[in-house]
């Protein structure tokens, strides 16, 4: 059974403090009380002789004959005995002889007590403990006697001596009874308790260490620690008992089950108060401890110490109670961080956390100073508290402003506020945040409708281009409700099969041979027909759709390419679009690599376009992840040059071989003279920088004479060829290997 070693480990200290207890007892503690009380004994008997030699001596110098007959009389001996609860008293005179003795036969001797000679050498009293026997009722019972020689001292001269008897029979038997039940009854406690402890741990059989008792901390559920408890609360008994009886002698006369029931009081009062009282008062401790812990994880955000959504909740609800009551208004303000996810991204999710600590910091000082951080007023008036959603999301609640233009200025505060760097570690980060705002009883006559409208505001502000505020209007539930339609039909789109490829061919303008093709996106939903990529493809982006779907694109087109070699076209480039979030995805470099190696493509056939945001984010990463792709062999291509930086300096950072100029500039050249301007001068540059240029949608013949004029390496657009189905891609390319320019 478990615990075996454990149960013999107490069996033996058991035994070790049965054997202790008694003999501490009595070659101690007892032999100690006993001394003490001899002591007390001629203490008490030296005060006597005092008041007895000074009745006597009152004009001799000294004790004789005359002046202790004189004062001896019958009645007074009688009385002097029985008032100082004396056995015998007797008195000498300076010479020694027995001037007067309690015992008759005694009185008149002329012979010198056998230690008068000592007593007067010593000048000090001398006590001697005697054994005898007593009549009582008939039979001889055995007694203590304390016998006590003290010498008389009277203006300075030896005047005699007083012998004085003391019984200590009852005093000594009492404190004798007194140790041996603090000896029995303790032992007996003990064992019960050690019996209690056996019985728990056969029951249930498992080492005493695995008993989880709830209401007693692991000190007080140690077996030797309570016998070492009770060990000291029996020494402790003892010794008050002691010293009681020995302090006031009138209790021999009570009844010994007083002292019986003293000990036990004494020993099982701290036994009761280490084992049920405080261990009960640290459960409850602990329990309102554990109550107020667990409620503030029910109400409190554990990463930020901001209010959570449920209390949020609660202290809207009650809000809107008070509101109801005095007819008053209240805004809501929703937060969420743009972009946050790149930031767990590019850094660590540590950096993550820390920046939303420290944005809620930013937005506890920045709200205004009547706004107060989880005040939540029982009769709900004047609250104004910041929480925090849930992931990146913040919201404010304002029940004290009185016009939109309140709300308003806040939230431009907050934009403000959030639109300062935040300095994470040794990285210094910049961010936006888009806020949407929602009125009572305006826009909701409850928490829920209050609390989705607002939402759906939040919604709008990040639509309308983000690092703004927005307030709810009815309008936006049909917008929210069609953005909503459209995430799960793409959900059901990936798993269906429903998106295809469109190839658009990408010509070399000075050989007039197409070289390579970008690959388009396109949904082919089953009741609206074929969508374009504008119509869907940000929120693909938003929800994270973008991963699934990026991955399968880059499938389909090395799938593509190595059929098309199958059937004995020539390897042509293949052009991939990649987005921010997948750019940012830890595994792109994997799941690329991976691609290839699966469809044995080679990968100076694969070209990825990435946009300029993507390059300007974190440099140092993305020249990284840019170097790996080159290693790799995959060519790399700057999409919709001039719509961001519009810098061309930066780009020799980067290990890009082609820019493409958007179609935004193309398509007004050559008229617009400040449009032709600029592509002439990204023709130019880019060729400096060693930069294959591409030129995307134009159309006509005067910007196709333009771009070759300018020396624009390749091109791309409707004049030569619309995005083509695989099919018409596939007869396409075998047909046209080479394309009439002019």
């Amino acid at each position: 059974m478990p615990g075996t070693r454990y149960i013999k480990n107490v069996f033996i200290l058991a035994f070790l403090i049965a054997v202790f207890i008694p003999f501490v007892n009595y070659y101690f503690i007892l032999p100690s009380f006993t001394h003490f009380l001899v002591e007390a004994t001629e203490n008490e008997a030296i005060r006597v002789s005092t008041h007895l030699s000074s009745m006597i001596l009152t004009n001799d110098s000294e004790l004789n004959k005359t002046n202790v007959s004189r004062f001896f009389n019958t009645d007074k001996a009688g009385a002097f005995v029985k008032d100082f609860n004396l056995l015998d008293i007797k008195v000498f005179s300076p010479e020694g002889h027995v001037l007067y003795s309690t015992k008759p036969h005694e009185a008149g001797r002329d012979s010198v007590h056998p230690y008068f000679s000592r007593l007067t050498a010593a000048g000090r009293p001398l006590t001697k403990i005697r054994q005898g026997k007593q009549s009582i009722e008939g039979e001889r019972a055995p007694m203590e006697v304390v016998e006590t020689f003290i010498p008389v001292i009277f203006k300075g001269k030896f005047a005699g001596a007083v012998e004085i008897y003391n019984d200590i029979t009852t005093m000594n038997r009492a404190l004798s009874n007194a140790g041996l039940r603090s000896s029995v009854i303790p032992l007996f406690i003990i064992l019960v308790f050690l019996g209690l402890i056996i019985t728990t741990m056969v029951r249930a059989d498992r080492d005493i260490n695995d008993i989880q008792v709830d209401t007693l901390p692991k000190m007080y559920r140690s077996p030797f620690y309570s016998l070492m408890l009770i060990a000291g609360s029996i020494f402790t008994a003892e010794t008050i008992i002691m010293f009681v009886i020995h302090s006031f002698p009138f209790l021999n006369l009570v009844q010994e089950a007083v002292f019986d029931s003293t000990l036990l009081v004494i020993i099982l009062s701290p036994t009761l108060y280490f084992f049920l009282l405080r261990p009960l008062l640290s459960h409850i401790s602990r329990r309102k401890t554990a109550e107020s812990l667990v409620n503030r994880m029910a109400y409190y955000d554990e990463l930020t110490g901001l209010p959570n959504r449920s209390m949020f909740s609660e202290t809207l609800n009650k809000a809107i109670v008070h509101a109801d009551r005095y007819g008053n208004s209240m805004a809501v303000l929703f937060l969420d961080i743009d972009d946050f996810k790149r930031i767990n991204d590019t850094l660590e999710h540590r950096f993550g956390d820390l920046l939303l600590k420290k944005v809620a910091e930013r937005l506890t000082r920045y709200v205004r100073e009547t706004d107060t951080i989880a005040r939540n007023e029982q009769d709900g008036s004047d609250v104004n508290m910041v929480a925090r959603l849930g992931g990146d999301e913040f919201s404010v609640l304002l029940t004290d402003f009185n016009t939109y233009e309140d709300a308003a200025r806040v939230a431009q505060r907050l934009l403000n506020a959030i639109s300062l760097p935040f300095q994470l570690g040794e990285h210094e980060i910049f961010i936006t945040t888009s806020i949407g705002i929602g009125i009572y009883p305006q826009d909701g006559y409850n928490a829920d409708a209050i609390i989705k409208n607002t939402d759906t505001a939040l919604y709008h502000a990040k639509f309308r281009g983000k690092n703004s505020f927005q307030f709810y209007e009815k309008r936006m539930n049909a917008s929210s409700m069609k953005r909503l339609t459209l995430e799960s039909e793409l959900q059901k789109a990936i798993k269906r099969e429903e998106f295809l490829l469109h190839y658009q061919p990408q010509i070399d303008l000075k050989k007039g041979k197409m070289i390579g093709a970008e690959a388009l996106i396109r949904w082919n939903h089953p009741e609206k027909g074929l969508i374009l990529p504008g119509e869907f493809i940000n929120v693909t982006e938003e929800t994270g759709l973008i991963i699934p779907i990026g991955e399968w694109v880059l499938r389909t087109v090395c799938w593509q390419s190595r059929i098309w070699q199958n059937t004995g076209i020539p390897p042509l480039r293949i052009s991939v679009n990649l987005s921010s979030m997948q750019f940012l995805n830890s595994d792109l470099l994997q799941i690329v690599s991976s691609v290839l190696s699966e469809y044995a493509m080679d990968p100076r056939h694969l070209e990825l376009e990435i946009t300029e945001s993507i390059l300007m984010h974190n440099r140092g990463i993305t020249i990284n992840v840019l170097n790996e792709f080159k290693q790799m062999g995959i060519r790399l291509s700057i999409d919709d040059f001039g719509t961001g930086y519009s810098s061309l300096g930066y780009l020799k950072q980067f290990p890009l071989d082609s820019l493409k100029i958007d179609r935004s500039f193309v398509s007004e050249v050559p008229g617009n003279e400040d449009d032709a301007a600029i592509v002439s001068a990204i023709i130019a540059m880019s060729h400096r920088l060693n930069l294959t240029v591409i030129a995307e949608g134009f159309e006509t013949m005067q910007q196709l004479d333009f771009l070759r004029q300018m020396g624009c390496d390749e091109i791309q657009g409707f004049l030569i060829s619309r995005p083509l189905s695989t099919e018409d891609a596939t007869y396409f390319i075998a047909g046209k290997s080479e394309v009439p320019l002019s």
